[in-house]
């Protein structure tokens, strides 16, 4: 993901959320004081629930933050999101996405394992 970036997947059917207890993602950048934003979406695609923001260090969605990822390796910070954190816990949404925050140009970041789990 590149500066001010968004990773978006859209399903038009729509997916239950009922039995999920958690939206998950792994982030690894290549600089410090990276920020994200989640968001979800109902079928048509509209903004649905409550954009939550992930500031840089915090922990209220990990239980430790990996910082900076040195060249050559990947540290991965795991995020758990409650689906009540955004909103839609309980409902069908038809997609969600991760923006960069950062507005840092020279930042690259890695996502990996995005989900909901129960």
């Amino acid at each position: 993901m590149a500066k001010n970036g968004t990773w978006r997947a859209s399903y038009a059917g729509g997916f239950d959320l009922t039995p999920f207890t958690d939206f998950t993602f792994a982030a690894s950048s290549t600089l410090t004081g990276n920020s994200y934003k989640v968001q979800a979406y109902d079928t048509a695609g509209a903004a649905v629930g409550t954009t939550i923001t992930i500031a840089p260090g915090s922990l209220t969605y990990t239980n430790a933050d990996r910082g900076v990822s040195p060249a050559g390796s990947l540290f991965y910070t795991v995020y758990a999101v409650p689906p009540s954190a955004l909103g839609i816990s309980g409902t069908t949404v038809g997609g969600i996405s991760i923006q960069d925050n950062t507005n840092n140009a020279s930042s690259t970041i890695y996502l990996s394992a995005i989900g909901f789990f129960s």
